[in-house]
């Protein structure tokens, strides 16, 4: 038996289930909304009570796994916001990704056309998401207003920081958090030094402002 973590409203069971998955919690539709826009305004109070965050690079068209549908094809879209503070992920869409049954079903070719199905389907809701709000924020904090989701990871409780050609993990503690971003080598030898840079300052607990002050800088909305 379900029962929504606010209302105390009884939520179903089984198939007949009727709930919203939130940090671990079920909520009933109206509930959710509620817990949504309290959780949106502890990460931006987390981000902005220290002053106004300075950004230190950008990274566009970044995806992960929906934390609260962690078992689910769900990907959120969004861009990735390495700053003085920590790092935040900006969500401003979403999409599934591909259905590993195609390839089990008819194998390599049906694999591959699952994966160009979804690789599609990412690049409507990128360029959808991108004239609905990155192209109307004006700056870092009209985005971090605007934005459909925040996940923010302070930068005194980030263990470790490890980029490769595909993303980068983030690590605080026994969380492990993986996110992925298009462009491949070739994007990643645009902010690989900068990026090293921050890392290393995030790891010794150092200044990343004064650490990235001569590194290539890489900034793209």
């Amino acid at each position: 038996m379900a029962r929504c973590r606010s209302c105390k409203k009884y939520l179903g069971l089984g198939l007949f289930s009727k709930w919203v998955p939130l940090d671990g919690h079920c909520f009933c539709g109206p509930c959710s909304e509620i817990w949504r826009q309290q959780r949106r305004q502890c990460i931006l109070k987390e981000i902005f009570d220290p002053g106004n965050p300075v950004e230190l690079f950008h990274l566009p068209q970044v995806s992960t796994k929906n934390p609260d549908r962690p078992q689910s094809r769900e990907l959120l879209l969004g861009s990735a916001i390495f700053m003085d503070t920590g790092v935040c992920f900006v969500q401003y869409g979403c999409h599934q990704k591909a259905d590993t049954g195609w390839g089990l079903a008819f194998g390599l070719i049906g694999m591959i056309v699952a994966e160009s199905s979804a690789k599609r389907r990412q690049q409507r809701a990128s360029e959808e998401s991108n004239r609905r709000i990155l192209e109307n924020a004006g700056n870092l904090t009209g985005l971090l207003n605007r934005a459909n989701r925040l996940l923010f990871y302070p930068r005194e409780d980030i263990n470790r920081l490890k980029f490769n050609s595909s993303g980068f993990d983030i690590r605080m503690g026994k969380l492990r958090k993986r996110f992925a971003f298009d462009g491949g080598r070739k994007v990643f030898k645009q902010f690989r030094d900068i990026a090293d840079t921050y890392r290393q300052a995030i790891e010794n607990k150092t200044d990343p402002v004064l650490a990235c002050k001569h590194a290539t800088p890489f900034i793209n909305h």
